[in-house]
């Protein structure tokens, strides 16, 4: 193998900064980081604000069945994450302190669903039991292997976040965290 020689301390900048950029740049495009990925703050489409969602059902971390419609009659937040997702992790113990503790006794529900593990596998029982743990959470944390929302909302990056009002119906998505227009949204539909 025949090594690159350097003739000048710029070439040899100019090449790390390209292999240094390109990487970094593609992860910003495959997670839709860019600022046109700003969160739909207004409406969902209109196939999606007038009907219900399916009931959805999945497994928690004590290996019990939760499903959607249990919860039919409450404001819901359904968040999509997972373990190697840097802003979910991040962001788990903002949605107990400032959302979860804030709504519980008011008719609001907060479901976690990790869609994968760190090593971007189906989270374990054992997996969601330590997410629960490491980021001391009290709502209900489900593992979502089948990405159900997928299809549905055409989720391109990780982590969503999807208010439900009390008849199941999508009042309200978004890609990124935002203290105040959740806590406007939940309570609008509380």
């Amino acid at each position: 193998m025949r090594m690159m020689k350097f003739h000048s301390p710029k070439m040899l900048i100019v090449s790390i900064c390209i292999l240094l950029i390109v990487p970094i740049t593609a992860c910003f495009d495959y997670f839709n980081w860019s600022d046109d990925a700003s969160p739909d703050l207004s409406e969902n489409d209109e196939d999606d604000s007038d009907q219900s969602l399916d009931n959805y059902s999945w497994t928690d971390d004590g290996g019990n069945t939760v499903e959607l419609y249990d919860y039919m009659g409450d404001v819901v937040m359904l968040n999509v994450g997972a373990g190697w997702c840097a802003p979910c992790r991040e962001n788990a113990p903002k949605f107990e302190e400032n959302i979860y503790q804030s709504y519980k006794d008011q008719g609001f529900t907060l479901i976690g669903l990790i869609v994968e593990d760190d090593l971007y596998q189906s989270p374990t029982e054992e997996f969601l039991q330590s997410w629960r743990d490491q980021y001391n959470l009290n709502y209900i944390i489900c593992a979502d292997p089948e990405w159900s929302l997928q299809q549905l909302f055409e989720i391109n990056s990780l982590p969503f976040t999807l208010i439900l009002d009390r008849e199941m119906i999508p009042r309200f998505h978004s890609y990124e965290y935002d203290e105040v227009i959740f806590a406007d949204t939940i309570e609008d539909l509380l």
